[in-house]
C-alpha cells in the first residue's frame, strides 16, 4: 500500500483552497490523522508493506505507535534542504519479512549522468530502496518509495 499522508506544515488550507472549500476541516492534520490512521491500518490487518510520502517528524511519533504494537519495523529517510522536516517512510510486518537496505541516497543510485544525479540532490528527492526477504520462503522483494517535493 502506498499514501502520501501530506504533511501537515504543506496542507493547510492556502495549499489545498478547493479542499478546505468542498470539504470544511479536510486540510486540517487533526481532522485528516484519523483517515491516515484507518488506511495504515487497513494495509496491517491485509499483512501489507506499506509505503508512506510526506511523513512529517511530527507524525512520526504517532506513526510508530500504530506501527509497532502491531508488529511493524520500519524505515525513515527525511529530506534535506527545505524539506528537512518531513521524508518517506516503509513499513513491513516482522513476522514474515526481514528488511535489509541497500539505498537511501538517490544520487548514488542512479545513472551517473550529470541530468539524473543533478536533479536527485537539486530538488531534495527522498527515497528508500530496500530488500524484504520471505522468512518462510526466502523469496526476497525489492521494494521503495520516494517523494519529488
Amino acid at each position: 500500500m502506498t499514501y502520501n499522508v501530506l504533511a501537515p506544515r504543506l496542507s493547510g488550507p492556502t495549499w489545498f483552497a478547493k479542499s478546505e472549500e468542498n470539504v470544511p476541516g479536510s486540510t486540517d492534520a487533526t481532522v485528516r490523522w484519523p483517515k491516515v490512521v484507518r488506511y495504515v491500518e487497513t494495509a496491517m490487518d491485509a499483512g501489507a508493506v506499506i509505503a508512506l510520502q510526506e511523513v512529517e517528524d511530527t507524525w512520526l511519533t504517532m506513526l510508530k505507535e500504530v506501527l509497532l504494537p502491531k508488529g511493524y519495523d520500519y524505515r525513515l529517510r527525511f529530506g534535506a534542504g527545505d524539506k528537512q522536516f518531513m521524508g518517506v517512510m516503509l513499513a513491513w510486518p516482522k513476522e514474515r519479512f526481514d528488511g535489509n537496505f541497500i539505498g537511501q541516497d538517490l544520487s548514488e543510485l542512479v545513472p551517473d549522468t550529470i541530468d539524473a544525479s543533478f536533479l536527485a540532490w537539486q530538488q531534495h528527492t527522498i527515497m528508500l530502496l530496500g530488500i524484504l526477504t520471505d522468512i518462510a520462503t526466502r523469496q526476497r522483494i525489492a521494494v521503495a518509495t520516494c517523494h519529488m517535493p
